[in-house]
């Protein structure tokens, strides 16, 4: 990969992370604080259906592979000059 296209795959990783932390602060914001009472259960699957769960692992790896690539390309471009 080029130095251009290492770029560009950190930032797509980057508002991948940025666009699924938007989503949990939402649904945190949505979720219903009694979902633990029998009577309203499906008040907390409505919720579920409605919003989807976010996927923490999708951001972690993602900011992973964003440090990884960026260690990397530092290097690189440190053994060019």
């Amino acid at each position: 990969m080029r130095t251009d296209e290492k770029i560009g795959y950190m930032i797509g990783c980057l508002k991948v992370t940025k666009d699924e932390l938007d989503h949990m602060a939402e649904c945190v914001e949505l979720e219903p604080e009694d979902y633990k009472d029998s009577e309203r259960c499906g008040k907390y699957w409505n919720y579920i259906k409605c919003t989807g769960m976010p996927n923490k692992s999708l951001v972690t790896d993602n900011l992973r592979n964003v440090a990884r690539i960026a260690f990397k390309l530092a290097r690189e471009i440190d053994h060019e000059r």
